[in-house]
């Protein structure tokens, strides 16, 4: 589960906090007790471009990094784009033990506003991502950070409502990513389709029904008999289906899950090869979708079909498969 709170700007940061403030803030900021040891400081830094400081901060904090931007900025496609890319420069994975986001510019209350700062949770709560959280190393090399949200006294409900929106959409999302990062040789249809049916069992809400290689030829399903048919991991079909809304008509979404794509006889390249484990994230995307809807209890239907087949040749998987582990190890490194 995400560390992930609100915050009260009356509570004192910790230590090694990474503050991030915005310039359309700057004139709140010159009220706010907490931040009167560098008001000099911000006083510089208003009107500048994105930038991120790590001294003469008198102790407040151990990064500051200033957000050239405000709420109308975000409401713009290329200025969230440009912020996301802000975001995602001023924060690595680096092991900060805090990251503190101000949202007192921001009005909750207005929809196109909450939409353009959950973007920007969404995306620090994914920068906290790392591969070896997957767990092909005997630990990660540092602890993933908090994160805080800072509000006003009368931001507190909505905040929280928002950030229990943002948590349930990172936590889909990776949940997609761990599925789509782990190598194939650990990403089988059959082992997806285990994984589903153990989450499903763990959520009433949700249900898991497989078709094994037997199931789906009698079907007549015929292209994903065709594609799996040659490799030493049989294909799977899954439908999970979430229930929110009683009788109502489902919607439906379908995820491409090829394990792994190695060209059939028509073998790919090196290169052209590298990153065909990542063929199956159409598969991974759905079960994120499912988590996501599931954790923010939507009153609605949803099914969720995965299609999984190994594009493997059984004559060459003892080949492919042992150069892959070999990869993987190394690029974990």
């Amino acid at each position: 589960m995400l560390d992930a709170s609100v915050t009260l700007w009356s509570t004192p940061l910790p230590a090694t906090a990474h503050l991030l403030l915005w310039q359309g803030g700057a004139h709140g900021y010159r009220e706010q007790a907490v931040l009167q040891p560098i008001a000099t400081l911000l006083a510089e830094l208003n009107g500048r471009q994105s930038t991120t400081l790590d001294v003469g901060l008198a102790g407040l904090c151990q990064r500051l990094t200033w957000l050239a931007a405000d709420h109308q900025t975000l409401l713009e496609p290329a200025g969230l784009r440009e912020m996301t890319d802000a975001l995602i420069r001023a924060v690595p994975a680096d092991g900060t033990g805090c990251v503190a986001l101000d949202i007192t510019p921001f009005s909750l209350e207005n929809p196109a506003q909450r939409a353009a700062l959950r973007h920007c949770i969404v995306t620090l709560q994914n920068q906290f991502y790392q591969l070896p959280l997957l767990g092909y190393r005997s630990a990660p090399s540092h602890a993933e950070p908090a994160l805080r949200l800072l509000a006003a006294p009368e931001q507190y409900p909505l905040a929280e409502a928002l950030l229990k929106e943002c948590c349930a959409i990172s936590c889909g999302m990776r949940l997609a990513r761990r599925m789509a990062d782990r190598p194939s040789q650990d990403c089988t249809p059959v082992s997806v389709a285990d994984e589903l049916a153990s989450y499903a069992a763990q959520h009433d809400e949700v249900s898991c029904e497989i078709l094994d290689e037997e199931a789906i030829r009698t079907l007549g399903l015929g292209a994903l008999h065709a594609v799996g048919k040659g490799s030493l991991n049989p294909p799977r079909l899954i439908l999970l289906r979430y229930r929110g809304s009683g009788d109502a008509q489902p919607y439906a979404v379908v995820g491409k899950g090829v394990t792994f794509d190695s060209g059939g006889l028509w073998l790919k390249e090196g290169e052209g090869m590298r990153t065909m484990k990542y063929d199956m994230c159409g598969a991974a995307v759905v079960f994120g979708l499912i988590d996501t809807v599931r954790r923010l209890a939507l009153p609605l239907n949803l099914d969720a079909v995965l299609v999984l087949a190994s594009e493997i040749p059984s004559f060459l998987e003892t080949q492919i498969i042992p150069s892959v582990r070999v990869y993987k190890r190394c690029c974990f490194r």
